[in-house]
């Protein structure tokens, strides 16, 4: 009997309804549940981690975090947990910590192919590309149709200017998931590296139909047109006056639109 007077096989029933809501989406109802769970038994390792996760998918890392340690403190060679602590802290830019959870979770399950290429993610974060296209190949050796995968590792490419390279692995990944706009918008942006602005151009028109509110895309558009045709990019986003004056200059004067992202991406420019 748990403290409550709930039955472990009571627990076990509620786990199982919990984790089932969870897989469904339903997250208030999980949540729910994995609380109950945690009056009855505060030390139940099952509910404390998965309502991690959910903070997690909330976007309160923070909690998150806190939850997912103390669940490690009860189980700490669960190679899941691990892993989610590892997501949780790259989520908050603590990529050096990422590493070592993934490290330590692929050194008790090492062929978890998740904790791999998020593996391959924070090596690329913290400029270790060669390192991280190492990861992805790993993963794309058990699972050739891991879309994320060839996606990273064309990320991973760019990284070290083997753009062709790039290219070549989005497009695997397109073959795979045509519409996939990260593979689109980042196959335009290797393109353009490669100063083949029209095709890039075709890549960027169609990321931006999947995501049209995607600010990299609409600047890196704006960029390949601005190659193609100079004084064209000034008008793309002319419904925007603030991105007007960016492309434009404050001098009247066409300047390089992808380092005006770079300042607003680092709050630079002040409007």
């Amino acid at each position: 009997m748990t403290g409550s007077g709930q039955t472990a096989h009571s627990l076990s029933q509620l786990l199982d309804r919990a984790i089932a809501c969870h897989r469904q989406g339903q997250l208030a109802q999980a949540e729910a549940l994995y609380l109950q769970i945690l009056r009855a038994q505060p030390r139940h390792f099952d509910a404390r981690h998965m309502l991690g996760v959910i903070r997690y998918q909330q976007g309160r890392n923070a909690e998150a975090l806190e939850l997912i340690e103390t669940a490690l403190k009860l189980s700490p060679r669960s190679d899941r947990a691990l892993s989610n602590q590892g997501l949780i802290l790259y989520a908050l830019r603590r990529y050096e910590e990422a590493l070592k959870s993934f490290d330590k979770a692929l050194a008790i399950e090492p062929a978890s192919i998740d904790a791999l290429n998020n593996r391959g993610n924070t090596l690329q974060r913290l400029k270790r590309n060669e390192d991280a296209l190492e990861c992805f190949d790993q993963v794309l050796a058990r699972a050739p149709t891991h879309i994320e995968a060839l996606n990273n590792r064309g990320n991973a490419l760019q990284g070290l200017k083997h753009y062709d390279e790039a290219v070549d692995s989005y497009q695997r990944a397109l073959k795979l998931r045509p519409n996939y706009p990260d593979a689109l918008y980042n196959c335009g942006c290797a393109l353009s590296a490669l100063g083949k602005f029209s095709e890039a151009l075709q890549y960027f028109n169609q990321a931006q139909g999947r995501r049209p509110d995607h600010a990299e895309t609409q600047f890196s558009r704006a960029d390949a047109l601005n190659a193609l045709n100079h004084g064209t990019a000034c008008v793309i986003l002319q419904g925007d006056f603030q991105l007007g004056l960016a492309f434009v200059g404050l001098d009247g004067k066409a300047i390089d639109i992808a380092l005006v992202f770079q300042h607003l991406r680092d709050g630079n420019l002040d409007f």
